[in-house]
């Protein structure tokens, strides 16, 4: 790709996920019969289709032209560990005063009888840290490396910034139903079920948590910015945040009819308005920060 056109720069992800998802519609049923696996049609598709995007980082970076510096990694391995801590303290803090607030705000509720079961709150941290630590290096490799650096690198900073979460927003979204009985499922099952899903991104119940999503991947394309091979900082700070939000919704419980619900979207009962607007605060500091640097040191180099 070598053009930095305004439509190929939006259209070229959008096939890349198109394409994911329909290859996964159509293997849908006959992966699911050779691994004999209980999760709903939908379920299986939306696995097959992150799966296939994932594998798909390394053709689309030779196809982009993309360097691992260029995809933000670090060339050394302590300093990419090292980011990875240090992003994962700093998510901690950043999101915990979010969950704070809704807790005191008693939209949430603590449940302190499932918190004292012995062994339960070990294996919660425990399962939260390995599903934290797959997501984010898997979702922040995709978006925040292949799909944001190729963008920084073929188009402008707000379109790699906007287009990133658009699409990083959509694909949490993505979900078909399965309008098909168990009975009349066959090999085309699959594919009738895409356009239900992306219909679906369009509802509007959604747009609470759709906004909070963008928010969060404006902050983590602005990190990238202020640190263009600090990837492993985006991949720490998206583990802390898988991590909370499980423990959450691990020990807490939505309040029935709280007063400040709408603060929380129905994606999860966490994020929403509040984690948004807090994420866009964050975010347009950081972004007034990295443009007053940027000049700085223009200026210096005018000098």
């Amino acid at each position: 790709m070598k053009s930095n056109s305004p439509l190929l720069l939006f259209f070229w992800p959008l096939g890349y996920l198109l394409t994911a998802i329909c290859i996964a519609a159509l293997i849908a049923i006959p992966v699911s019969q050779m691994i004999d696996v209980n999760f709903g049609l939908a379920r299986i598709i939306n696995r097959i289709s992150l799966g296939l995007l994932v594998i798909g980082i390394i053709p689309m970076k030779k196809w982009l032209g993309l360097s691992l510096a260029e995809m933000g990694y670090s060339t050394h391995v302590r300093d990419f560990f090292r980011q990875i801590i240090q992003g994962f303290i700093i998510g901690i803090i950043i999101l915990s005063i979010a969950i704070v607030t809704l807790i005191y705000l008693k939209v949430r509720t603590v449940l302190p009888a499932l918190i004292n079961l012995p062994g339960k709150l070990s294996h919660e941290l425990i399962a939260s840290l390995r599903t934290g630590l797959i997501v984010g290096f898997l979702e922040e490799s995709l978006f925040r490396g292949l799909l944001f650096g190729a963008l920084l690198k073929y188009g402008s900073t707000v379109s790699a910034i906007t287009i990133t979460a658009l699409f990083y927003a959509a694909l949490h979204f993505i979900h078909g139903r399965n309008l098909v009985a168990p009975s009349n499922i066959d090999w085309a099952s699959g594919l009738a079920m895409v356009p239900d899903a992306l219909l679906d991104l369009f509802n509007a119940t959604h747009f609470d948590s759709f906004l909070a999503l963008f928010f969060v991947s404006v902050f983590l394309s602005c990190v990238r910015l202020h640190r263009p091979m600090g990837l492993g900082l985006c991949i720490g700070l998206h583990t802390s945040w898988v991590f909370l939000l499980r423990l959450t919704k691990s020990f807490t419980e939505l309040a029935p009819d709280p007063d400040w619900g709408f603060l929380v979207g129905n994606y999860d009962g966490i994020i929403g308005y509040l984690t948004g607007t807090w994420l866009l605060i964050l975010s347009s500091v950081f972004f007034i920060f990295i443009y007053r640097n940027k000049n700085k040191t223009h200026s210096t180099v005018d000098q």
